[in-house]
């Protein structure tokens, strides 16, 4: 059976479910013997068949004089690679060498493991360091690219698609960007490949409500700006206090950095100096909330709305999984169409709102309120999702090109 290391920086983030999903269903249907290895420990709960699959990791100082001892060992290899390396790498020469010793280090660290071929999340440095290991330890490697790493963190884009056996990308827009970074060139590498939500675990049911009673309305994205969770809380107070619909407000939000935090924080002061912090809901208080209890507030809730915005500084979302997972549910979808989101979401399916438009959120909740065929466009969204977006023909087809 193919052996394959799967590098995950942080295993399991609460804000990266997806990638513990796909471990999963990779490991359940058999066919690969995945082993994980990962720097730090995250907060989301991993199944039990996976927790003695997993390795963490650290290099540190002590490391350093076997790693120069390795280097020496196999210098001829080393420096074969370098000069690849320094050749397809887009990047400057300083953060070229600083990536280059660092993918020693860590080529000395994963020798002892037993593989057929890495595969690692994300083209952020951390994959060009993993990537440069691999290529020392002659070993393939493969990755999975999703949003910010390529939007704002992309690192040797050109050298890693020349490199791997293949990239699958999750989203039309980061596919692009990929294309553009390397050039145009090893297409035949790169591989639009979406994720998926496993529809199993969430029971869809149409909702029936009306204007005039109790509605829970609920985001699901992390806090920070691209998420336009500012704007949304404006608009739901506005809903409340100047059209006076009865809502209470759930944001299943996580929040790592102080930015984060502070971003919360002003949210909640938007509505305790509106005196309607009562109608405010954040479980787990920004720490976020395992993925079961994930699943019982969508079943609970009535409208999903997600107000995302490609920022300034080039981040940008993919899909995000809150409005898979809304899909999946059967709630009305209220959304932008920043990043991918286009991949799935139009006005055949969903109602869609301009970007970072508090006063457009408004509007079109009052247009699903009284519109006749909301029922008809989460039909339509439930289907379309699961043409494009289901788990397990996606898990197959990714575990087709790890085969291979």
């Amino acid at each position: 059976m193919k052996k394959i290391l799967y590098f995950v920086p942080t295993f399991s983030n609460l804000s990266e479910t997806f990638i513990l999903r796909e471990i999963e269903s990779l490991e359940q249907r058999g066919n690969l013997d995945i082993h994980v290895i990962s720097l730090k420990e995250g907060t989301a709960r991993i199944p039990d068949s996976l927790i003695y699959k997993v390795s963490y990791f650290k290099v540190d100082y002590a490391d350093l004089l076997p790693a120069i001892g390795f280097g020496f060992k196999n210098f001829k290899h080393i420096y074969k690679v370098f000069k690849k390396f320094l050749k397809e790498s887009e990047d400057g020469l300083k953060l070229k060498l600083k990536n280059f010793a660092k993918g020693v280090l860590y080529a000395y660290k994963l020798s002892p493991f037993e593989y057929d071929q890495i595969h690692i999340h994300f083209l952020s440095d951390i994959s060009t360091i993993i990537s440069i290991s691999a290529l020392i330890n002659k070993k393939p490697f493969s990755i999975s690219g999703h949003a910010r790493d390529i939007f704002v963190e992309a690192s040797s884009i050109n050298f890693k698609v020349k490199n791997s056996k293949f990239i699958t990308v999750c989203n039309t827009k980061a596919f692009l960007k990929c294309v553009e970074l390397s050039g145009g060139k090893g297409r035949k590498n790169l591989i639009m490949s979406f994720h998926g939500v496993d529809n199993s675990k969430y029971q869809y049911s149409l909702r029936k409500f009306t204007s005039t009673g109790n509605l829970n309305v609920l985001t699901d994205a992390r806090f920070t700006e691209k998420k336009g969770l500012i704007p949304l809380s404006k608009a739901v107070i506005s809903l409340i206090k100047d059209y006076n619909f009865d809502i209470n407000f759930t944001i299943v939000g996580l929040a790592v950095t102080e930015e984060q935090f502070k971003h919360l924080e002003e949210i909640k002061k938007l509505f305790k100096d509106a005196h309607i912090y009562e109608r405010l809901s954040i479980p787990g208080h920004g720490k976020g909330v395992q993925q079961d209890e994930v699943i019982e507030i969508y079943k609970n809730a009535q409208i999903f709305i997600y107000a995302g915005v490609d920022t300034q500084s080039g981040d940008s979302d993919g899909v995000p999984n809150g409005l898979l997972q809304a899909a999946y549910s059967g709630l009305p979808v209220i959304t932008t169409l920043s990043g991918s989101i286009a991949d799935l979401f139009n006005e055949r399916n969903s109602y869609i709102i301009k970007q970072a438009s508090f006063e457009d959120i408004i509007e079109k909740f009052n247009f699903l309120m009284l519109d006749k065929v909301r029922a008809d466009k989460s039909e339509k969204l439930k289907k379309d999702v699961s043409e494009n977006f289901d788990l397990i023909k996606n898990i197959t087809y990714l575990e087709s090109q790890l085969l291979k």
